[in-house]
């Protein structure tokens, strides 16, 4: 039960990744968000490129690097999670480490970008909504991972 648990979330993970990161001209990859010139203005960078190199760094991946990541990513979640094709003999899971590494990063982006955006706003809501993205960063999550990870051995 475990090792399918497993796979059920490796094959999340690929999804969403590929929501993020995959289709250039989906409305929820990244670049449709970042460069566009009806954003409020900001006092840090988040033009397209730094966000790419972000990204990039984050997983340890060269432009090289991130498009044979991509693909890998895109193959595993056409050819096995979305259609389970029954030729394929061997299942390359791509490194769901480096897929985590890029969407902590992106998430770090959007909160940093939110939050520069919200600064100064005297509206409640809005501070409210700063508050929650500056309270439950990436640390947080990861914490939250790890002590959910140790109730899981426990419970072995």
């Amino acid at each position: 039960m475990w090792a399918f648990t497993q796979n059920c979330f490796g094959d999340i993970a690929a999804i969403e990744w590929c929501h993020i990161f995959n289709n250039y001209k989906d409305h929820t990859h990244f670049t449709q968000l970042f460069g566009r010139s009806d954003l409020p203005p900001t006092n840090g960078d988040f033009s397209l490129d730094a966000v790419r190199t972000r990204i990039w760094t984050a997983g340890g991946f060269t432009e090289n690097t991130f498009s044979v990541f991509r693909e890998e990513m895109r193959t595993f979640r056409d050819r096995w999670v979305a259609h389970r094709d029954a030729t394929v003999k061997d299942i390359v899971f791509p490194n769901i480490d480096k897929a985590m590494s890029t969407c902590f990063e992106m998430r770090d982006v959007l909160r940093e970008f939110v939050s520069d955006i919200l600064t100064g706003c005297l509206n409640q809501k809005k501070m409210d909504l700063k508050y929650l993205l500056e309270t439950y960063n990436n640390s947080f999550i990861r914490r939250q991972y790890e002590r959910e990870a140790s109730q899981l051995k426990r419970a072995q």
